[in-house]
């Protein structure tokens, strides 16, 4: 017999307790096993949900930091085209005024190309 002071009876002793049959000696040391493979089976699925949850998060995080730089580069897309439309307007009404032309030469065409190809849609 083997009893741990304090402890009680030791599941994976591998001898009979005293008035303990083959039998019950036999379904106690299956009954350990199966009881230490169901935690080791819950403790690999913990790990697996434990690695899934840290993807799922830098996943997120990852959406997040995209998303931000992504309405970054639409603000200063924004910017970036307010300038040209003024810079546009302002060379067009230069040329009005003082009667020189050039509307439809190669940077007024670009411009006004550039500023078609970034308007947004409703």
């Amino acid at each position: 017999m083997s009893i741990d002071e304090g402890k009680g009876l030791n599941p994976y002793f591998e001898g009979r307790f005293d008035g303990e049959s083959d039998e019950l000696c036999a379904l106690r040391l299956t009954l350990a096993r199966e009881r230490d493979e169901a935690r080791a089976i819950a403790n690999d699925r913990d790990a697996m949900v434990d690695h899934r949850d840290r993807a799922l998060t830098a996943m997120h995080q990852r959406v997040d930091a995209i998303t931000r730089e992504r309405d970054e580069a639409r603000a200063e897309v924004e910017r970036l085209r307010g300038a040209l439309r003024g810079l546009h307007d302002d060379i067009v009404e230069y040329q009005r005024i003082n009667h020189l032309g050039g509307y439809d030469n190669h940077w007024m065409l670009a411009a006004r190309a550039a500023l078609a190809a970034t308007e947004t849609q409703p």
